[in-house]
Order: C-alpha cells, then sequence, then structure tokens
C-alpha cells in the first residue's frame, strides 16, 4: 500500500486487520504487503490458518464490531490514524515494530481569556 490518506472503509480493514487473533505489527505489515490491502488479507487469512495447521478459524472483528470502535472513537474525539498516512506521528514511526494503527484525541492547548 503506498502512503496516504486511507479511505473510510479502508481504516475499518485495517482495524479489523489490527484486531485479528494472532496479528501482531509484523505480521500486518507482512500481510499488507503479500495482499496489497486489508481487505484482501482478512479474506486470506482462514486459508492461511488451515494451512498452518490451526483446527479452528481465527477471530477477526466483524464490519459491526470496527464500525462500533471507530464511532466510539470519534465520540471521544479521537482519530485513528494509519502508518501509512501523512499525520501518523514520527516518533511513534521510529519505535521497533511500531503500531500500525494509532487512536490520536489532542485537547486544545489554547487557555480561554
Amino acid at each position: 500500500m503506498s502512503p496516504g490518506p486511507l479511505s473510510p472503509a479502508e481504516r475499518r480493514d485495517w482495524l479489523r486487520l489490527a484486531r485479528a487473533e494472532t496479528v501482531g505489527p509484523v505480521t500486518f505489515s507482512h500481510l499488507i504487503r503479500r495482499y496489497g490491502a486489508a481487505a484482501a488479507a482478512i479474506e486470506a487469512i482462514p486459508e492461511l490458518a488451515r494451512r498452518g495447521g490451526r483446527a479452528e478459524a481465527l477471530r477477526v472483528p466483524s464490519l459491526a464490531a470496527a464500525e462500533a470502535e471507530l464511532e466510539a472513537g470519534e465520540r471521544l474525539g479521537a482519530r485513528l490514524i494509519a502508518a501509512c498516512e501523512p499525520d501518523f506521528p514520527p516518533l511513534v514511526s521510529g519505535v521497533v515494530r511500531p503500531p500500525r494503527l494509532i487512536w490520536l484525541r489532542c485537547k486544545s492547548l489554547i487557555a480561554s481569556s
């Protein structure tokens, strides 16, 4: 995936993939590189798990669960920012195995007169 803002559907899919069982930052990055998009990676997860010898399916949050989390964040005044987006904090990008998504909530620093 090239750097740039995510569409609302892409942001939802990134959240679902990031919240999927056993998918950490490294696996997330590998899946995005291999499949090009979070939606395609989510579709591939059942087959990957089966080939890996897993008997039961990996849990991936539903569309409704991801939408609910996004709405809850918005109600709190937070924004979910992906690592590929220009607003992703550079200091977070510099850590070893940075998160692929981060919730940010900024309070105004302007004091009222």
